[in-house]
């Protein structure tokens, strides 16, 4: 059967799967983080926004929002769920937005998207691209899975059964790449009776903390928060998830 490119027939399980549940989460954090690292406006560039569930979480509290990601498929519910709000949605590389220099006050990074830069190089466009995009004085928010959980937390086998369809996914690390290849088959229940069946492979990379701000260095950010995920305590050895706030100095 032939690979399918990452987020497209997946799209259709991403929100039945609760996938989405961790924008909320995010959305709810932010405000706290926001007051201890402000900034000067309401201006948001999401990348690798997914089916844009953060931008649209804080377009609902005045925010003005773009969000970038590579899948159609999933910028088509993106769009679906926009209605009147003060948000929009373009198709693009998150290491490439197509945004006018200095007009964003917070850029975003969450749920896994760095872990799927493959390459230091990757990691520093990426920070070059946000730099660019944000305001003087602007923050880029950004989070990753580490080792320690793609390693050893991220299930061998896991088997979700959102209403009539089914995913399953089966990973495995590669400690000398420290990659993490999740192997995805899915069931896609259709109207007319029947299933659809996909298949898509997802790859994640862990990067260390040396390597996020030296790739923040290169761009001209500071490190102005470096967090456990959803919290403003230290990251420790066990830490699933960290957060890094980078302040562009412009």
């Amino acid at each position: 059967m032939r690979e399918m490119p990452i987020y497209a027939s997946y799209a259709a399980l991403y929100e039945p799967t609760g996938q989405h549940a961790f924008a909320l989460l995010t959305a709810a954090h932010l405000p706290s983080v926001l007051e201890r690292h402000p900034v000067a406006g309401r201006r948001l560039l999401d990348l690798a926004c997914g089916t844009g569930a953060l931008a649209i979480a804080l377009a609902r509290t005045g925010w003005q929002g773009l969000g970038v990601d590579r899948s159609a498929a999933m910028l088509r519910i993106a769009r679906a769920h926009v209605g009147d709000l003060a948000v929009r949605f373009v198709q693009a590389d998150m290491r490439q937005p197509p945004v006018a220099p200095g007009h964003f006050d917070l850029v975003t990074c969450t749920y896994d998207s760095l872990n799927y830069l493959r390459s230091e190089r990757d990691l520093v466009a990426l920070c070059k691209s946000a730099a660019a995009a944000l305001a003087p004085g602007g923050l880029l928010y950004v989070d990753a899975n580490t080792r320690h959980f793609l390693a050893q937390r991220w299930p061998a086998l896991e088997i979700i059964e959102p209403d009539d369809d089914l995913l399953v996914l089966r990973a495995t690390f590669d400690p000398v790449y420290d990659t993490l290849t999740v192997r995805m088959t899915g069931f896609v229940a259709e109207a007319g009776g029947g299933y659809r069946r996909f298949e898509e492979v997802h790859v994640e990379r862990a990067f260390d903390d040396t390597m996020i701000v030296a790739a923040a260095a290169q761009a001209g950010l500071r490190v102005v928060g470096f967090y456990d995920g959803f919290s403003f305590t230290a990251p420790h050895a066990t830490s699933d998830r960290i957060v890094w706030l980078l302040r562009n100095e412009g």
